[in-house]
């Protein structure tokens, strides 16, 4: 079981092997940050716990136990040039 809580400023994700220990933290933590004056915004959260999950671009599947791309994602990928992650190197001549 999987469920996710949207803080003003990050996103959490709570895993546990039964619907009842992911409905306590996340009851627990929803009162945590509340008290710090974070704001929950209901809207983006998954307050329930649910088997399956989109987070980050990701589809995180709790039966499975599977991280999925989704399809769009993966023909986004696919579909981009390539582009290299090193960084330019420039040598200067020596001087003698």
């Amino acid at each position: 079981m999987v469920s996710r809580l949207s803080c003003s400023s990050d996103d959490s994700l709570l895993v546990a092997s039964s619907f009842k220990s992911v409905w306590n933290s996340s009851l627990y933590y929803e009162s945590y940050w509340k008290a710090y004056v974070f704001v929950i915004n209901v809207a983006t959260s998954q307050l329930r716990p649910v088997t399956s999950l989109g987070l980050l671009g990701f589809i995180i599947d709790s039966v499975s136990m599977k991280l999925l791309l989704p399809e769009d994602n993966l023909e986004k990928i696919v579909s981009m040039e390539p582009v290299s992650i090193l960084p330019q190197r420039r040598f200067l001549p020596l001087e003698r």
